[in-house]
């Protein structure tokens, strides 16, 4: 995809008038001053799918990249927080959603069929805290993400969490 077509995927989407009324709504945003969620929002998803998605560095790196108010890196690390934890789960099922209702392109070898999926699970290292509810195979908190994936729609079509120590199958 080019740069324009993520554009207009994100835009299409979480559009920015949602996002704002979302937040509003759970109450994400008491005063707004150099945080523009929409951006962080976008920022979040582009790097999800870096080597380092996991880290709120890349996410604080992606974020300063738009037309934003700079921020101190303190700042920013303060945004991470319940209602933003609160705002992201309510907007999961919209990506989803968008993916799902895609035209399938099974063209080719993989015509005949309606949809091929891929299964796959990426595990996340958490903070000790979540040691308890996520255990790790180690002494750490880990969560296990299970993606399943369109073939047909290029794109994650459910996906589940589960503590790191279960296995995959």
């Amino acid at each position: 995809m080019t740069g324009e077509e993520v554009r207009q995927v994100c835009e299409a989407i979480l559009p920015q008038h949602d996002i704002e009324r979302l937040c509003a709504q759970l109450g994400g945003i008491e005063r707004q001053r150099k945080l523009h969620l929409g951006m962080l929002v976008r920022a979040m998803i582009i790097s999800a799918g870096t080597p380092g998605g996991a880290y709120q560095a890349d996410v604080l790196r992606s974020y300063l990249e738009f037309e934003v108010p700079k921020v101190a890196r303190s700042a920013f690390y303060r945004w991470f927080d319940e209602p933003l934890e609160h705002f992201m789960a309510a907007l999961a099922d919209r990506p989803l959603t968008y993916a799902r209702a895609q035209q399938v392109d099974l063209s080719g070898i993989l015509g005949g069929g309606k949809d091929w999926s891929i299964v796959d699970s990426t595990t996340v290292r958490g903070r000790d805290a979540l040691r308890a509810e996520f255990p790790g195979t180690g002494k750490y908190a880990a969560l296990k993400v299970h993606k399943v994936l369109s073939v047909g729609c290029g794109a994650p079509v459910r996906y589940h969490l589960s503590p790191a120590r279960e296995h995959d199958g």
